[in-house]
């Protein structure tokens, strides 16, 4: 099973963003890949098509 989470964290000089794949392992969750960036659309690209309405 694996899983993604987005996290947004505000700091005094602006915003991170931040994606976590996750999968299961045997016996605990494991972090597969860290993502992280000050633009929401390099994290989330569909947020990169919300501009246009």
């Amino acid at each position: 099973m694996r899983m993604i989470f987005y996290l947004s964290m505000i700091f005094e000089r602006g915003v991170v963003y931040a994606s976590f794949l996750v999968y299961r392992a045997e016996k605990d969750w494991v972090v597969q890949n860290m993502d992280f960036n000050t633009k929401p659309e390099a994290i989330m690209p569909w947020l990169a098509f919300e501009g246009g309405k």
